[in-house]
């Protein structure tokens, strides 16, 4: 999957990038997301799968609790 948009921006705008990232990709991200979300199930000994895990529920959380929020900024940018 191709990505333009830039991670790593902190956690308000990175919300957004994922929100535009999910949008745009549709069924081949819903995949990754469960995918990925499922690691830490696999993988329990990996410290690092365990943070990225973690990280990503943060950010899913984000975005279904500004879902608001982002849909008014995501309105107002295009």
């Amino acid at each position: 999957m191709y990505n333009e948009y830039p991670f790593g921006e902190g956690l308000p705008e990175d919300i957004i990038n994922y929100t535009k990232y999910l949008q745009e990709a549709g069924t081949e991200c819903d995949e990754l997301v469960r995918d990925l979300l499922c690691r830490d199930q696999v993988f329990s000994n990996d410290n690092f799968i365990k943070n990225e895990t973690l990280f990503l529920k943060e950010v899913l959380n984000g975005i279904i609790d500004h879902s608001d929020r982002i849909s008014s900024v995501l309105g107002a940018s295009s």
